[in-house]
């Protein structure tokens, strides 16, 4: 994900998976309530719409040329459980207004094996005091058992293809306490977020559209 995109900067979140795909079987315990929790004997990473984890490396790559001919590339870095394999990449001294195209690279511990990079793009933006026309896109809450189609909300396609400057996200993204299975350990807690955002419809959504976040989400 690209967020908190200025004139100037961006934070890129990444993080590197098990698995190149959600789990699409696996025990299903989507619903509303909050009253159920993961069964005894049941690993979190076995249930339907997990995306565990795995160390590695991630490096990001981006360049105003859409081949990345000469990119800036930040250094390799190491990514374990202490942060759910995940790391953040402040880019800094970006030109306003620019388009950047991007390779988001990861590889196993030590750098191998090297896997396939995510292609994306993002736009700064304007200057200070500069004028502009721009669309972008207010979200609200989501939840995982109102889940329109097998593959993702639709939505995220609809929004895409009206191609955003970017998307605000204002609302629950998840629900530890009223949606199954409710949480009740750190494990538990990240799996919603797996679930919720490893569609393919999810993912390709945040490849191409900065988004913003409510700073006490939870």
């Amino acid at each position: 994900r690209i967020g908190e995109v200025t004139s100037d900067s961006a934070i890129v979140w990444m993080r590197v998976t098990r698995h190149s795909e959600r789990n699409h079987d696996g025990l299903d315990l989507r619903g509303k309530g909050g009253d159920r929790t993961v069964p005894d004997g049941v690993a979190v990473d076995s249930l339907e719409g997990a995306a565990p984890g795995a160390p590695g490396q991630v490096r990001f790559r981006y360049a105003t040329d859409p081949n990345l001919s000469d990119p800036i590339a930040t250094p390799w870095t190491d990514v374990s459980s202490q942060a759910d394999y995940s790391h953040q990449f402040r880019l800094s001294d970006l030109n306003p207004d620019t388009l950047y195209h991007y390779a988001a690279d990861t590889s196993g511990p030590n750098g191998s094996p090297v896997h396939d990079s995510l292609r994306g793009s993002f736009r700064t933006a304007p200057s200070a005091g500069s004028q502009h026309d721009f669309t972008f896109v207010v979200v609200t809450c989501f939840m995982y058992a109102e889940m329109g189609a097998r593959d993702g909300f639709r939505i995220f396609d609809t929004i895409r293809e009206m191609n955003p400057s970017f998307a605000i996200f204002t609302g629950d993204n998840v629900y530890y306490d009223n949606e199954n299975p409710r949480a009740t350990t750190p494990a538990v807690a990240r799996y919603h977020w797996h679930r919720m955002f490893s569609f393919l419809k999810h993912t390709q959504f945040f490849l191409s559209v900065p988004t913003y976040w409510q700073k006490d989400d939870h």
